[in-house]
């Protein structure tokens, strides 16, 4: 078999990771995925004129047994204010969410 370049192998890679359906993948089961769409429609409904939401992704890993490393994704909801600031106002990965809940301004 004749040898692949390397451009070759990065760009077969990434396109490997662009069929990755990563809410299903790390969010899990559809209630999961349909929870944390309703806390981002939620939350896009409070913004103040100017400001934004975005979603991140965080990829990380953690032990398992006999050494292994599972990989996982978190999804985070992050307020863009128009004064410059950023806050992380929601995350949510495979094991539960945390942050203010449904309130994205705190007073």
């Amino acid at each position: 078999m004749p040898e692949i370049s390397e451009e070759e192998a990065r760009g077969r890679l990434e396109d490997t990771v662009k069929d990755v359906n990563w809410i299903t993948h790390f969010l899990g089961n559809e209630t999961k995925q349909r929870d944390f769409l309703e806390v981002y429609r939620g939350l896009h409904a409070q913004l103040h004129e100017g400001d934004r939401l975005e979603i991140e992704l965080g990829l990380y890993s953690y032990p398992a047994r006999d050494a292994l490393e599972i990989p996982t994704a978190g999804f985070k909801i992050v307020l863009h204010s128009k004064d410059g600031k950023k806050e992380r106002v929601y995350s949510r990965d495979a094991t539960g969410g945390i942050g203010l809940g449904n309130l994205l301004y705190r007073s």
